[in-house]
């Protein structure tokens, strides 16, 4: 299974050159995206001092802390992204998601297209898909750019029946 979620770096780049377009881009804030459950954040204690000009190691100077988010830079966080990623895209039964799901290395995506109309869809599709992976809000839509919620209202569809 780890195999699955790291893809061979160098399978990546010998198959992206292989393409005349090369398409690479980068998850932007990827590690920060992914919330750690409240019961498993003891994992990433750490402690501070509280007062820096007087680093007495004793506890009144030193504060806990735990991280919300996967921390970059511990070494289970690459795979706890990359299955994050890789369990979002699966969701898609598309070729695009497919193709990022293999092409795709730790934050960056490194793929190839046929041409510049096919490289401008798998984009668009990709970032399309990275979004929807966004902070969600049940029953709720969360435009995190302008901070606003606004309530998802259900379709209803009205059927009339003659009963006659």
């Amino acid at each position: 299974m780890l195999q699955d979620l790291c893809q061979d770096l160098c399978g990546m780049l010998m198959r992206f050159r292989t393409q005349p377009i090369a398409i690479v881009a980068d998850i932007e804030k990827a590690f920060l995206q992914i919330r750690l459950q409240v019961d498993q954040r003891d994992a990433t204690l750490f402690v501070w001092l509280k007062d820096c000009d007087h680093p007495t190691l004793n506890e009144q100077n030193i504060q806990e802390y735990r991280f919300c988010r996967v921390p970059f830079g511990v070494v289970s966080s690459p795979f706890l992204l990359g299955a994050t990623v890789d369990f979002h895209l699966k969701i898609y039964i598309d070729e695009v998601a497919e193709k990022l799901r293999n092409n795709t290395y730790v934050v960056n995506v490194v793929a190839g297209a046929e041409n510049a109309s096919q490289a401008m869809h798998i984009c668009t599709k990709a970032k399309s898909m990275f979004t929807e992976a966004s902070v969600k809000v049940p029953g709720h839509s969360w435009d995190v750019k302008k901070d606003t919620m606004s309530l998802k209202t259900p379709k209803f569809v009205v059927v009339s029946r003659d009963v006659t």
